[in-house]
């Protein structure tokens, strides 16, 4: 599909905005645990596209299919799995495509469940407030290390 894109603008913007959908809807995992009633979080093929962290997010995933063919894609053909496996399915793809020689393999796994409900993901995602956040979002809640 984004070798269908012509314009390089047009394609980066394409395949930058797949791995931001999929980024944007694992970053709000907390692995100590919802609190207050809030969502796990993570994977889980559901983003508040109505939150100013998320703009843009909607040019690939809206109802026209013209506008987005990305979502129709999934609709079309790969409607089997959840929307979470197919985001983080097309993310690893466009990151081994774009990296050199295509040699980072990302070593993608089945079995992410979809949610409905994901009221106060937008609100754990990094601010662009610099490296507290980041610090934040990764290491600290999400438990990630070098």
């Amino acid at each position: 599909m984004a070798n269908a894109i012509t314009d390089p603008g047009d394609r980066g913007h394409f395949m930058g905005g797949i791995v931001r959908l999929a980024a944007h809807d694992f970053m709000d995992y907390d692995l100590n645990g919802p609190s207050n009633g809030e969502e796990l979080g993570g994977a889980d093929g559901c983003i508040d596209f109505s939150n100013a962290a998320n703009a843009g997010l909607l040019d690939l995933w809206c109802d026209d299919p013209d506008m987005c063919p990305f979502k129709a894609l999934y609709e079309v053909a790969y409607s089997f799995m959840s929307v979470a496996d197919f985001w983080v399915a097309s993310a690893s793809s466009v990151i081994k495509n774009a990296s050199p020689n295509e040699r980072l393999d990302m070593n993608f796994r089945w079995g992410r469940v979809d949610s409905d409900a994901c009221d106060h993901s937008s609100a754990r995602l990094p601010g662009p407030s610099g490296c507290d956040q980041v610090e934040s979002t990764f290491i600290n809640r999400m438990a990630l290390s070098l």
